[in-house]
Protein backbone atom coordinates (compact mmCIF):
# COMPACT_ATOMS: atom_id res chain seq x y z
CA UNK A 1 0.00 0.00 0.00
CA UNK A 2 1.24 3.69 -1.03
CA UNK A 3 2.45 5.61 2.28
CA UNK A 4 2.23 8.91 1.20
CA UNK A 5 3.93 11.71 3.09
CA UNK A 6 3.99 15.56 3.36
CA UNK A 7 8.00 15.52 3.77
CA UNK A 8 8.48 13.24 0.91
CA UNK A 9 6.32 14.95 -1.77
CA UNK A 10 8.94 15.59 -4.58
CA UNK A 11 9.16 11.76 -4.88
CA UNK A 12 5.18 11.60 -5.33
CA UNK A 13 4.99 10.85 -8.83
CA UNK A 14 0.77 10.42 -8.90
CA UNK A 15 0.77 13.79 -6.91
CA UNK A 16 3.00 15.59 -8.92
CA UNK A 17 1.04 14.26 -11.96
CA UNK A 18 -1.79 15.41 -10.89
CA UNK A 19 -0.33 18.58 -10.52
CA UNK A 20 0.67 18.20 -14.16
CA UNK A 21 -2.39 17.55 -15.23
CA UNK A 22 -4.01 20.49 -13.46
CA UNK A 23 -1.66 23.15 -14.61
CA UNK A 24 -1.99 21.99 -18.07
CA UNK A 25 -5.98 22.34 -17.93
CA UNK A 26 -6.90 18.32 -17.92
CA UNK A 27 -9.14 19.13 -14.68
CA UNK A 28 -10.98 16.11 -14.45
CA UNK A 29 -7.57 13.90 -14.75
CA UNK A 30 -6.11 15.93 -12.29
CA UNK A 31 -9.28 15.20 -10.12
CA UNK A 32 -9.28 11.49 -10.49
CA UNK A 33 -5.18 11.26 -10.08
CA UNK A 34 -5.41 13.20 -6.41
CA UNK A 35 -8.35 11.49 -5.49
CA UNK A 36 -6.49 8.25 -5.45
CA UNK A 37 -3.46 9.74 -3.64
CA UNK A 38 -5.87 11.02 -1.20
CA UNK A 39 -7.15 7.90 -0.46
CA UNK A 40 -4.27 6.57 0.41
CA UNK A 41 -3.44 9.47 2.94
CA UNK A 42 -3.41 9.61 6.61
CA UNK A 43 -7.08 10.54 7.46
CA UNK A 44 -6.26 13.69 9.68
CA UNK A 45 -3.36 14.52 8.15
CA UNK A 46 -2.20 17.74 6.45
CA UNK A 47 -2.12 15.75 3.14
CA UNK A 48 -5.44 14.85 2.98
CA UNK A 49 -6.94 18.46 3.95
CA UNK A 50 -4.25 19.78 1.04
CA UNK A 51 -5.65 16.98 -1.49
CA UNK A 52 -9.19 17.73 -0.72
CA UNK A 53 -9.06 21.49 -1.55
CA UNK A 54 -6.83 20.58 -4.62
CA UNK A 55 -9.50 18.06 -5.67
CA UNK A 56 -12.04 20.99 -5.53
CA UNK A 57 -10.05 23.50 -7.21
CA UNK A 58 -10.00 20.72 -9.92
CA UNK A 59 -13.64 20.84 -9.69
CA UNK A 60 -14.32 24.37 -9.75
CA UNK A 61 -11.76 25.05 -12.92
CA UNK A 62 -13.70 22.27 -14.52
CA UNK A 63 -16.80 23.76 -14.04
CA UNK A 64 -15.54 27.31 -15.29
CA UNK A 65 -14.85 25.54 -18.53
CA UNK A 66 -18.44 24.11 -18.82
CA UNK A 67 -19.93 27.81 -18.09
CA UNK A 68 -21.04 27.31 -14.77
CA UNK A 69 -20.15 29.63 -12.91
CA UNK A 70 -22.43 29.00 -9.67
CA UNK A 71 -21.19 25.53 -9.08
CA UNK A 72 -17.74 27.06 -9.54
CA UNK A 73 -17.70 29.55 -7.00
CA UNK A 74 -19.00 27.07 -4.16
CA UNK A 75 -16.24 24.58 -4.56
CA UNK A 76 -13.92 28.12 -4.59
CA UNK A 77 -15.37 28.53 -1.11
CA UNK A 78 -14.66 25.36 -0.36
CA UNK A 79 -11.72 25.12 -1.58
CA UNK A 80 -10.00 28.08 0.22
CA UNK A 81 -11.13 27.12 3.31
CA UNK A 82 -9.80 23.98 3.05
CA UNK A 83 -6.14 25.45 1.91
CA UNK A 84 -6.86 27.48 5.13
CA UNK A 85 -7.07 24.14 7.57
CA UNK A 86 -4.30 22.75 5.32
CA UNK A 87 -2.27 26.26 6.56
CA UNK A 88 -3.28 25.79 10.19
CA UNK A 89 -3.16 21.54 10.35
CA UNK A 90 1.14 22.25 8.70
CA UNK A 91 1.78 25.36 10.83
CA UNK A 92 3.09 26.77 7.71
CA UNK A 93 2.12 28.48 4.55
CA UNK A 94 3.76 25.85 2.43
CA UNK A 95 2.84 22.09 2.35
CA UNK A 96 3.91 19.66 -0.29
CA UNK A 97 5.56 22.07 -1.90
CA UNK A 98 2.48 24.28 -2.36
CA UNK A 99 2.41 27.91 -1.50
CA UNK A 100 -1.06 28.46 0.04
CA UNK A 101 -0.95 32.07 0.87
CA UNK A 102 -0.34 32.57 -3.13
CA UNK A 103 -2.90 29.75 -4.06
CA UNK A 104 -5.36 30.75 -1.66
CA UNK A 105 -4.90 34.87 -2.66
CA UNK A 106 -5.42 33.56 -5.91
CA UNK A 107 -8.75 31.33 -5.65
CA UNK A 108 -10.53 34.41 -3.91
CA UNK A 109 -9.62 36.67 -6.30
CA UNK A 110 -11.03 34.48 -8.89
CA UNK A 111 -13.73 34.14 -6.61
CA UNK A 112 -14.61 37.61 -6.19
CA UNK A 113 -14.36 38.38 -9.70
CA UNK A 114 -16.51 35.54 -10.04
CA UNK A 115 -19.45 37.12 -7.46
CA UNK A 116 -19.11 40.26 -9.39
CA UNK A 117 -19.86 38.95 -12.65
CA UNK A 118 -16.86 39.00 -14.44
CA UNK A 119 -15.39 37.03 -17.14
CA UNK A 120 -13.33 34.48 -14.56
CA UNK A 121 -9.58 33.65 -15.62
CA UNK A 122 -8.69 29.96 -14.33
CA UNK A 123 -4.77 30.61 -14.56
CA UNK A 124 -4.76 32.29 -11.73
CA UNK A 125 -5.51 29.22 -9.88
CA UNK A 126 -3.06 27.44 -12.10
CA UNK A 127 0.33 28.86 -11.53
CA UNK A 128 0.50 28.42 -8.08
CA UNK A 129 1.17 24.68 -8.71
CA UNK A 130 3.50 24.97 -11.39
CA UNK A 131 6.09 24.33 -9.21
CA UNK A 132 4.88 21.36 -7.99
CA UNK A 133 3.70 20.13 -12.00
CA UNK A 134 7.60 20.79 -12.63
CA UNK A 135 9.63 17.30 -14.04
CA UNK A 136 6.82 16.39 -16.37
CA UNK A 137 7.61 17.41 -20.16
CA UNK A 138 3.71 16.94 -20.83
CA UNK A 139 0.84 15.43 -19.18
CA UNK A 140 -0.64 15.24 -22.88
CA UNK A 141 2.48 13.01 -23.93
CA UNK A 142 1.78 10.79 -20.73
CA UNK A 143 -2.15 10.22 -21.48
Amino acid sequence: MRKPAVAAWQGDTAYRYGARLYVEGFFWEAHEVWEAVWKASSQNGVERRLLRGLIQLANAALKLTMGRGNAALRLLLEADALLGETAAAARSEVAMGVGLAPLRAAVQQLAASLSAGDQPDVARILEPLAAVAGGWTSAESAL
